[in-house]
C-alpha cells in the first residue's frame, strides 16, 4: 500500500511584481516585511561620490531610490536620512540589491533598535 504524503502549503510571503523590473528580467520579487509608500528626500554616499533621490517605498529590510544618478549593482552606499527622533540625518547603511532606469533598489544592513525603531515611526507617517 503506498500512502501519499501530505502537502504543506507554502509559508506566506508578500510578492511584488514591478513593471519597470520585467525588462531587466527580474519578474518577481520576494518581500519579508511590508512596504509602505512615501516621498522624503535623501542624500547617499558610496565610493563613486555622493547624490540626492527620493525614498518612494520602505521597509525594515530595504527601499527604493528614485534618483537620476543611482549607483551600480552591488555598491555599498550609505543613506543620509531624515528620521523621527534624530535632531540630524541618520545614517544608514546599505547595498543596492538591482537599478532601473528611475532608481535603485536598496538591503539595509544592520541596524541598531534606535535607527530599527525610527523607521517603524517613518514608514507609519
Amino acid at each position: 500500500m503506498v500512502v501519499a504524503k501530505p502537502t504543506l502549503p507554502e509559508p506566506p510571503r508578500s510578492e511584488v511584481v514591478h513593471d519597470r523590473r520585467k525588462q531587466s528580467g527580474v519578474v518577481r520579487a520576494q518581500r519579508l516585511h511590508q512596504r509602505t509608500e512615501l516621498f522624503v528626500e535623501i542624500a547617499f554616499t558610496s565610493e563613486g561620490g555622493s547624490a540626492i533621490g527620493y525614498a518612494r517605498n520602505i521597509s525594515l529590510g530595504g527601499m527604493y531610490v528614485e534618483t537620476t544618478d543611482p549607483a551600480p549593482f552591488g555598491t555599498k552606499v550609505t543613506l543620509h536620512v531624515p528620521l523621527p527622533g534624530f535632531d540630524d540625518l541618520a545614517d544608514i547603511e546599505a547595498i543596492v540589491r538591482w537599478q532601473d532606469d528611475a532608481g535603485m533598489g536598496l538591503q539595509f544592513g544592520t541596524m541598531g533598535a534606535k535607527l530599527t525603531f525610527a523607521l517603524t515611526e517613518l514608514a507609519k507617517q
